[in-house]
């Protein structure tokens, strides 16, 4: 089987062509379950899907090829987890972990014989945006933007402001309370608010499931209270796509 030309996979930070290692197939897109569970009910034809809207992780398995003198490099790039992309679809990587490897076979009787093997991640499920989106700020309540991803992205939302008020984002509100220092940080990845240096957890501060901005438009608004304050939200948006 040939090397695919110019075909590379980066995982953990590391190209593939930089540990002598060729990829020995072409480009395969894995598509994530969509989590549920099939019901049926009497006297209804058919059956009911029942979702709480999550997905599966996926197995992405690649057959590679290397000479024997670098396999104990490649074996030990291979381990551990990172982001995982290929050079088909440069900018988007999986949240990957090099989950198993097959036994390395020979398959060429040179002094320093190819040696090819198989190896499988696991991945979450939505690619991220390489290199990541930059943050952008809204300065008046009412402004909208755009997801461009094909999934719900989990940011960081920064608040400037201080006192009691609520930032909605798209379909959904967060409710915050004695906020001082500057305002708060929202951490959807993290699931947790921030101090606004960073610093300190200030989940007392908030109530609400942190934000999700779906795909499409999103509209950002936001209310304070008598003697309180909100000027700017800054969204680190970190965009995902199926």
């Amino acid at each position: 089987m040939a090397r695919v030309m110019n075909g590379w996979m980066e995982f953990a930070g590391v190209k593939s062509s930089d540990m002598g290692v060729s990829l020995m197939e072409g480009a395969r897109y894995v598509r994530p379950a969509w989590r549920g569970t099939s019901k049926t009910a009497a006297g209804k034809s058919g059956d009911l899907w029942i979702s709480d809207g999550a997905y599966e992780t996926v197995e992405i398995k690649r057959k590679l090829r290397c000479r024997l003198s670098r396999l104990d490099s490649a074996a030990a790039w291979l381990t551990g987890s990172g982001p995982l992309r290929f050079s088909w679809a440069e900018d988007r990587a999986y949240d990957a972990r090099a989950a198993k490897s097959s036994d390395a076979a020979q398959v060429s009787p040179d002094a320093d014989p190819l040696m090819e093997f198989d190896v499988t991640f696991t991945c979450q499920p939505f690619r991220r945006l390489v290199p990541e989106a930059a943050p952008f700020t809204i300065s008046s309540s009412g402004e909208s933007f755009t997801n461009p991803g094909t999934a719900p992205s989990l940011p960081r939302v920064k608040i400037t402001g201080s006192g009691d008020f609520s930032v909605s984002i798209g379909m959904e509100t967060l409710f915050f309370s004695g906020v001082s220092g500057g305002g708060i940080i929202v951490d959807s990845e993290l699931m947790d608010a921030l101090t606004y240096d960073g610093e300190l957890l200030a989940n007392d501060r908030v109530s609400g499931t942190p934000f999700q901005i779906q795909p499409g438009v999103n509209v950002v608004s936001w209310l304070a209270e008598s003697g309180s304050s909100v000027t700017a939200v800054e969204i680190m948006p970190r965009w995902r796509y199926l």
